[in-house]
């Protein structure tokens, strides 16, 4: 079961160690995984883990990124690495590579353990909102265009059971007032799940409510906008949530 995910999106200047940031909490296994987005440069560029729970951090492994590049790559072992510590994922180049992605995974100490409840992440995307501030969808999976969205696409259920841990990534923030609700919809009713963000914001949670799913239900999750004023919106926007035992 993943138990935390951390995503950023930077260029890397020659010569330059850039980090991709930090888990929150120390994990007992981690996996790093890199999209190129088509930047032949980035081949040969070193990705480094370390453990930053003591001043300065720890290295603790490295991996080379190769191509050719037909789409995101795990740079760690099947397995994982497992250290037990407090991640930190930077990256490396002596050559100037444009702007990469990569995500930093940890994983709990109970990922195969009796009592796992078996949950699984559910993930919607898109590049932008442009239907706002007309109420519109965030589509499941990532949608890397600005098409309209105002119809649901939706997922169903597969089995009983409860979404909660609604993360809101804006990658690249927008600016103005306003505020943007993301909300969880089951059968086209809005629940409790909902993250209220600022536009400017990066990114922003809602891990205290449960909402209860059964087989076949229909989930989507609807974006509405309030306080407009010289707005300019965020793109590349991910929702995820966990969907596990009821």
């Amino acid at each position: 079961m993943i138990n935390e995910i951390v995503t950023q999106t930077h260029a890397l200047p020659a010569g330059v160690e850039v980090s991709f940031g930090i888990l929150t909490a120390p994990h007992a296994l981690a996996e790093i995984i890199v999209n190129p987005d088509a930047q032949p440069a980035a081949a040969g560029s070193e990705w480094r883990l370390y453990d930053v729970a003591t001043a300065g951090g720890a290295l603790i492994w490295r991996g080379t990124l190769t191509g050719p590049f037909e789409g995101a790559q795990r740079l760690t072992p099947e397995g994982g690495i497992a250290a037990g510590a407090l991640y930190e994922l930077r990256a490396f180049s002596h050559v100037a590579v444009g702007a990469l992605t990569a995500s930093l995974v940890g994983y709990d100490p109970q990922c195969c353990a009796p009592d796992d409840d078996g949950s699984a992440l559910l993930v919607w995307g898109k590049l932008r909102l442009d239907d706002l501030p007309t109420p519109c969808f965030v589509p499941p999976g990532y949608d890397n265009s600005s098409a309209t969205t105002v119809d649901p696409i939706t997922l169903r259920a597969p089995r009983d059971g409860a979404l909660s841990h609604l993360w809101i990534e804006q990658k690249s923030p927008g600016v103005g007032p306003g505020i943007i609700t993301y909300t969880v919809r089951v059968n086209g009713i809005a629940t409790a799940l909902a993250v209220a963000i600022a536009i400017g914001t990066a990114s922003d949670s809602n891990v205290a409510d449960r909402v209860s799913v059964l087989e076949g239900d229909e989930i989507d999750v609807w974006a509405t906008v309030a306080g407009l004023a010289d707005t300019t919106f965020p793109e590349r926007i991910t929702a995820t949530a966990r969907f596990g035992k009821p």
